[in-house]
């Protein structure tokens, strides 16, 4: 059981609602694929020695240029950085080129010491630090966002999304902003008419604050076992859905096949959810109103690229061609599985 979630700086999710999914997607997946905001903050921190210079400057640029107070400072760096390109260019450099290009790395290491404290901040106030293990271990893999929001990086959510859908190895991974673009309907009952996708709430967790590395590992490894007969009758749900368009017609076919594969395992897991120790703790320690359930989805492909646009992941030619290269291999009416996480603030799912 794989997840991919992606998302980028500019468009309408608030961030805070993908930071809170690390935590259950790491616990539940085997693997999970982030190629986001969140992903760029932790690897801005872990892998900060090994960017170059320019994109340094890029990422300085780009998060303290607009504010007014560092304008000039941020235009003078992106001025610098082309004389430091120039000058390194060069075979021979005089001696004041030399002592330019000594002070400019030296600006570029004093700009890597407050990206690190910012983001070391940043991360700790939303208990992200604690999974950085997980990427080290390769079950969290980051994928670093660029930063420039013209035709290249839309060129890589085309080829990455299509990819994506048309191999349908890892499950797309949305937040709660999924129910606020669409209407569902529980379980596709009947009372619900024209639903854009069938919910099916599986498990509540806590909203994590001040956990640990090993309390989320041990969470992970208690939880393994448990999941692996959801896991089989979720792969089974999931070759069988694909052969099916998400219309009125096998509306009934797919509740069933929902019902016949999935509701028997949801809640032993859940059962176990709420017997962990570390769990229990942190619904003691902290409100125990506030939580987030998390659930599957049951879409059509065309919806989950809708969603996509509606969020301004991408942009709408964007979805557009996504759509023509999935059109090459599936008809885009094809029913998918999605996952989603969604915070609430009491026991009757009051949601933020």
């Amino acid at each position: 059981m794989n997840f991919s979630y992606y998302n980028k700086n500019t468009s309408n999710i608030n961030f805070k609602n993908e930071l809170y999914s690390f935590h259950p997607n790491i616990i539940l997946a085997d693997t999970v694929k982030y190629q986001s905001m969140g992903a760029c903050n932790i690897l801005n921190y872990t892998d900060l020695d090994d960017f170059k210079e320019d994109f340094i400057v890029t990422i300085a640029t780009r998060r303290w240029g607009k504010d007014g107070e560092h304008d000039n400072s941020m235009n003078s760096l992106a001025e610098q950085y082309k004389l430091f390109e120039k000058f390194n260019k060069s075979k021979r450099k005089s001696r004041d080129e030399l002592i330019f290009m000594g002070k400019f790395k030296k600006s570029i290491n004093s700009i890597k010491n407050y990206l690190r404290i910012e983001d070391e901040n940043y991360l700790t106030e939303y208990n992200i630090l604690e999974v950085i293990p997980f990427y080290k271990e390769d079950v969290l893999k980051l994928k670093l966002q660029d930063f420039y929001e013209g035709r290249e990086i839309q060129e890589v959510y085309i080829r990455e999304i299509a990819n994506e859908m048309i191999a349908y190895e890892n499950l797309l991974s949305f937040d709660m902003s999924v129910e606020e673009h669409f209407k569902y309907s529980i379980s596709g009952d009947d009372e619900n008419k024209g639903f854009d996708f069938i919910k099916i709430p599986l498990w509540r967790f806590p909203v994590f604050k001040g956990i640990t590395y090993p309390q989320i590992k041990h969470i992970r490894e208690d939880l393994k076992p448990k999941l692996l007969p959801f896991k089989k009758t979720l792969k089974e749900l999931k070759d069988a859905l694909y052969r099916l368009s998400f219309s009125e017609n096998n509306m009934q076919q797919i509740k069933q096949l929902c019902k016949d594969k999935m509701y028997h395992n949801i809640a032993h897991v859940q059962e176990s959810i709420n017997d962990s120790l570390y769990i229990s703790q942190q619904r003691n320690k902290f409100n125990s109103e506030q939580g987030a359930d998390f659930c599957l989805g049951i879409a059509s492909a065309e919806t989950l690229l809708d969603y996509f646009e509606k969020t301004e992941i991408v942009l709408p030619y964007v979805a557009n061609e996504i759509k023509q290269q999935l059109a090459k291999h599936i008809a885009l009416n094809t029913t998918y599985i999605f996952t989603y996480y969604k915070i609430f603030i009491d026991e009757q799912s009051s949601y933020i």
